[in-house]
């Protein structure tokens, strides 16, 4: 009679250390692809929202080209100063306000593409205003009107002054 005795604890002991590792590489393995699934979903509402801006975007400058374009139509055949006045003067609102869309379109373009960034640090919005002021002056003035302003003197704020600026 031949009698052996093993003691297996620490076969045992590997063993569940072998399982514990296999599931946490499966584990893991399933953390990865969520987090695959989460940046393709993440890039798709990007998408989207990009394709979302773009056609309101496009929406509405081809809405302010087109009475750009009828407010220069009907100049051709206004009769008297008084309409050719209100023709002008749909003109100019239009124009500006297909800078203003282009302009946003394209500092959206530059932070997307990286070119641009935004840099929060203070700066007072009281003397931003003032200078803005300033810069319009000429431009009311020439129109026989009068800016008058008028605030606290000064208005601590963070964010990025030259694109409030612009």
């Amino acid at each position: 009679i031949l009698l052996a005795i093993e003691d297996i604890t620490e076969h045992r002991r590997l063993q569940r250390l072998i399982q514990e590792r296999e599931d946490l590489t499966y584990q893991l393995r399933q953390t990865d692809e969520a987090v695959d699934q989460l940046s393709v979903l993440r890039e798709q509402v990007r998408a989207r929202a990009r394709g979302e801006l773009l056609h309101a975007s496009s929406h509405d400058l081809r809405a302010s080209l087109g009475i750009i374009q009828g407010a220069a139509d009907l100049l051709l055949f206004a009769d008297s100063d008084q309409e050719r006045g209100q023709m002008l003067d749909v003109i100019q609102r239009n124009v500006k306000q297909t800078t203003r869309l282009i302009t946003e379109l394209l500092d959206f373009s530059r932070l997307e593409a990286g070119r641009q960034s935004v840099s929060f640090a203070p700066f007072d919005a009281a003397d931003l205003l003032r200078q803005l002021g300033e810069n319009v002056r000429p431009l009311i003035e020439k129109k026989g009107l009068t800016l008058h302003l008028s605030g606290e003197d000064s208005l601590p704020v963070e964010g990025d002054a030259l694109n409030v600026f612009r």
